[in-house]
């Protein structure tokens, strides 16, 4: 008789509404010392889902948002490794699910959307340009939501 594998299991961490790029003195994640308490937090996690309103679109163009989240995307690749970092948007990001829903936009009569769709995002996209900075963290765009385990799912609610 044969032993089953050992199950390994995966460690997730979740975070929602940092809001990077935000109005000066607000973003808190721009200041090394508490972004370090984040990274700190999820050394080691073998997926962070960050679920929604990651970057301020709604308040700063598109390259200075993108610019201001760099350091954490930085920061996450190297805290998960060869892990992942899920991308959810948000409706203040809402921009970032472009690589899923603009290709849709062509097509006569696209299917509905499912609870979930993973795609990688395009290289020249804002969140294709975050994910090169990852290092070797694996990072997904999921929308409108993402499944965590087989019962569990999260989506940003707005």
């Amino acid at each position: 008789m044969s032993r089953p594998g050992k199950i390994r299991s995966v460690s997730t961490a979740i975070v929602s509404d940092l809001h990077l790029a935000n109005r000066p003195g607000t973003d808190l994640l721009s200041r090394p010392k508490i972004r370090g308490r984040l990274i700190e937090a999820i050394e080691g996690v073998d997926r962070v889902v960050l679920l929604g309103d990651l970057v301020e679109l709604r308040e700063a163009p598109v390259a200075d948002a993108v610019e201001a989240a760099r350091p954490l995307f930085r920061e996450l690749g190297e805290a998960v490794g060869d892990g992942r970092i899920v991308v959810v948007p948000g409706n203040h990001d809402y921009q970032l699910a472009a690589d899923l829903l603009e290709p849709r936009r062509l097509e006569p009569d696209p299917a509905p959307l499912e609870a979930e769709q993973q795609v990688e995002p395009a290289s020249h996209s804002p969140l294709g340009r975050l994910a090169a900075g990852a290092g070797r963290a694996k990072v997904t765009l999921a929308y409108p939501g993402v499944w965590l385990r087989p019962d569990v799912y999260a989506t940003h609610g707005h």
